[in-house]
Formats: structure tokens, sequence, C-alpha cells
């Protein structure tokens, strides 16, 4: 018995490389970002992981059972969650070397890039401090 019928296997292999064209794509955008730009890549994998796992058995004719399934989410969100971590932990090391103050956030802002590598214009023009409402 075949697995794949003449008219099953180009739809399956047009669904496959359309997946991988957007997990490359953002893979792609998201480099210039470095170690945050990764994570947060990766973070989307993640959750596209389980769902293309599934689907692509279900349409290779592998069925897997409701624990099966639930294994597969479980373990991603423990990943994603895990990555999430990383990230926020990645996020205040840029932060801490950027410093502090209005200036810092000027520079971080200015030194920032569209996607396709052209400067952000922004306009800076004043910074005015938040404080605090007392509380009683």
């Amino acid at each position: 018995m075949e697995m794949f019928t003449a008219s099953e296997t180009p739809i399956i292999a047009t669904i496959l490389l359309v997946a991988f064209g957007i997990l490359g794509w953002g893979f792609y955008r998201a480099r210039p970002y470095g170690k945050l730009g990764i994570f947060a890549w990766l973070q989307s994998v993640v959750l596209m992981a389980p769902w293309l796992v599934f689907f692509g058995l279900f349409a290779a004719g592998i069925y897997i059972n409701i624990v099966a399934i639930l294994l597969l989410l479980v373990v991603s969100t423990a990943i994603y969650i895990y990555l999430g971590r990383q990230l926020r932990a990645a996020g205040q090391d840029v932060i801490r070397s950027l410093g502090s103050g209005p200036q810092a956030a000027a520079g971080f802002i200015a030194g920032m890039a569209t996607s396709d590598g052209r400067p952000l214009r922004t306009v800076i023009t004043t910074f005015q401090a938040i404080t605090p409402m007392p509380t009683r």
C-alpha cells in the first residue's frame, strides 16, 4: 500500500516548503537583532513546531493519540517559557549595557534600524521625568 497518492505528494511538499520558508524568513529578519532576535525567533519556532509535527504526521497517515498531542503541547509550552526567561534576561543585559537615563534611551532609539537596514528617523525633543504619585 502506498503512503501517498500522486495528487497528495505535491500538496504536502508545498505545505512543507511554505512552512520552512516562513521559518527561514523569520530567521533572516531576526539575525540583525542578534541574540534577542534569535531568542524571539526560537520562540516562534517552538510555537509552530507541535502543529507542524502533528499535521505533518497526519498528512503522512500517521495518527498520534491525545496523550502524545498533549505531551507535544506541554513540552512546547515549557520550552517557550524557558526561552522567554532567556530573552528577558538577555534584554536586561542589553538595557544595563546601554546605561540609564534619557541619553541612553535616545542613543538606543537612534541606533535602531528598519527591516531593510535603513536607520529609523526619529525626533526626540524632550524627556520628561515621570513623578510617582504619592501613596496614602
